[in-house]
């Protein structure tokens, strides 16, 4: 088990200034030099609160610097002293003694050269400020004492908005902060602030007015985050974040605490994209549509949707398009853009190998009609290589380039594509010779 205070603590802390507010805490550091931090429970409500509230740590560590070396008294060995060979503070055997002085009192340590490194010589003005910080730390234990651990009721409030899985809507919240603000404002103020009696008194009857009211807010929170946890258009941590700085969007999921036609196409939360697929799909579905899954691809969410035609186009729309066009089909609103088969095709791009195959596949039976080969399919190197078959030269397209003009084959075929692949194919000035081509293969390929 864990000591609850440190041998070196309560050494310290006994020949220091700052006890003298604490006349409990000094009571037991002298009382009770070895105690367990199970045994917390055992002690005076008052002195178990200063631990509870960590405000035993805020004295621990003020204390070393009311402290200076002893500039009067030079180090000196431990042989010349026989009679002295531990520190006072830590109590270890010590070789060089140092001599340390507390500069408010008047108390004399001596310690070793290892323990002497912590205390530091201060100026007058570093000394005000010791002074000041530790009359905060004392009116803070104060407040703490009249209002039972008010700062760790600060802190669970404050982690249990942090740990809410939802965002609150102002309406909800609004009261909860605002009570909040007022108590910790007037805390702050009776720390940092020079009160007298009366003052001190107002602020904290006006705390313990404050709370009880914070308590019912909090329960209408609970209440409002168990209703509404579940649904998927309530804004989580994650939506909340997807949208990042995003002016326009953030009040809008604060003041309603949901989705909207509004901001839907702004969100990249994957797991709520994912989730509103079905939603999407019982209007798509009416025009023989429907969205396969939703997937991330360099920093954006894209839809991938079966075209559902003959062929088997899939195709992929990008999320925040498709939800800025049909985003309100989800709150049984009229779209922006009307719904169709050709509207979603042509704004979206091919990326699955079934359908980029059924495109290469229909070039090629258009080509072959016209004496043209396609001799091969190079994706890493972005490029289509056809060969003329009437003069024996090789066309090289870009790939990319070709599938994006020419997708429409992925769900149809007719004369006048025929007629454009074609005169895409004359159009290219990238040909090379049969002799070429055959230097060219060698260096493609290394």
């Amino acid at each position: 088990m864990s000591k609850l205070v440190t041998l070196s603590q309560r050494n310290l802390l006994l020949k220091s200034d700052i006890l003298k507010d604490y006349p409990k805490l000094k009571s037991f550091l002298e009382t009770t030099p070895d105690m367990d931090s199970s045994e917390l429970h055992t002690l005076d409500k008052e002195v178990r609160n200063l631990f509870n509230s960590k405000i035993f740590n805020a004295i621990s560590n003020k204390a070393p610097q009311e402290w200076e070396v002893d500039k009067d008294r030079t180090l000196e060995s431990a042989k010349e002293l026989k009679n002295i060979t531990r520190c006072q503070i830590c109590n270890t055997k010590i070789k060089n003694i140092c001599y340390i002085k507390n500069k408010i009192n008047n108390n004399r340590l001596i310690v070793g050269s290892t323990c002497v490194t912590y205390f530091g010589i201060l100026d007058k003005k570093e000394l005000e400020k010791i002074l000041s910080e530790r009359e905060i730390i004392r009116r803070r234990a104060e407040i703490n004492k009249s209002i039972n651990n008010i700062e760790k009721t600060f802190q669970e409030l404050d982690l249990f908005i942090e740990k809410s899985p939802i965002i609150i809507k102002n309406k909800v919240i609004n009261k909860f902060v605002v009570l909040k603000s007022e108590a910790v404002d007037l805390h702050t103020k009776y720390i940092d602030s020079n009160l007298d009696s009366n003052e001190k008194i107002k602020i904290i009857n006006r705390i313990k007015d404050i709370l009880p009211k914070i308590r019912v807010e909090k329960n209408k929170i609970i209440e409002y985050i168990d209703k509404n946890k579940v649904n998927k258009f309530i804004v989580t941590k994650g939506i909340y974040r997807s949208v990042g700085y995003d002016d326009r969007c953030i009040p809008d999921l604060e003041e309603d605490g949901f989705v909207s036609e509004r901001n839907i196409f702004r969100v990249k939360d994957i797991k709520f994209i994912k989730s509103i697929i079905g939603d999407f799909n019982k209007h798509l579905i009416d025009h023989n549509m429907k969205i396969i899954r939703a997937y991330e691809y360099a920093r954006d969410i894209y839809y991938q949707i079966d075209m559902g035609n003959k062929r088997y186009a899939i195709v992929d729309y990008k999320y925040s398009d498709f939800a800025f066009n049909y985003g309100s089909l989800v709150f049984g609103e009229e779209p922006l853009e009307e719904i169709s088969l050709d509207k979603v095709f042509r704004n979206s791009k091919i990326r699955s190998e079934v359908t980029i195959n059924t495109i290469l596949n229909s070039i090629e039976d258009i080509i072959i009609k016209k004496e043209f080969e396609l001799e091969d399919v190079n994706k890493e190197f972005n490029e289509i290589i056809i060969k003329n078959c009437k003069n024996d030269r090789y066309i090289i397209l870009n790939f990319s380039e070709t599938i994006d003009i020419f997708k429409e084959l992925a769900i149809s075929s007719n004369k006048k594509l025929h007629k454009d692949v074609i005169d895409y194919i004359l159009s290219c000035k990238n040909t090379k010779s049969y002799y070429e081509m055959d230097s060219y293969r060698r260096q493609t390929s290394i």
